[in-house]
């Protein structure tokens, strides 16, 4: 038998990007937090929905990044959007976290 060889490339880290820091945290950032919390909501899986704001009421990184995504991107969501995040943000506020209340409180302004 001949061995073939491998035709994986290597990847190589060059000069320029030693620097950059590549993600490797273990949980999906605000971006894909809020996109399955729409598609839960649009899909009306619920469960799934109260699972995923859970686990952000109990993780702080997680949570971090949801609002940190918020902070960036809300004046871009659609009004369908903030639908659904409105129920997220209202279950947030009712644990008493306060990030959650500008949020709600643009959601709701939305709407006028």
């Amino acid at each position: 038998m001949v061995k073939r060889k491998s035709f994986r490339k290597k990847r190589i880290i060059t000069r320029r990007a030693r620097g950059r820091s590549y993600s490797k945290s273990k949980h999906p950032r605000g971006s894909d937090n809020r996109q399955s919390l729409v598609n839960f909501c649009n899909n009306d899986d619920w469960t799934s929905y109260e699972n995923l704001v859970a686990k952000m009421i109990k993780h702080k990184n997680i949570r971090n990044d949801f609002f940190r995504h918020l902070d960036s991107q809300i004046h871009t969501f659609s009004q369908n959007t903030l639908d659904c995040l409105e129920t997220c943000l209202t279950r947030l506020q009712e644990e008493a976290i306060p990030e959650s209340n500008s949020h709600l409180y643009y959601i709701v302004q939305s709407r006028q």
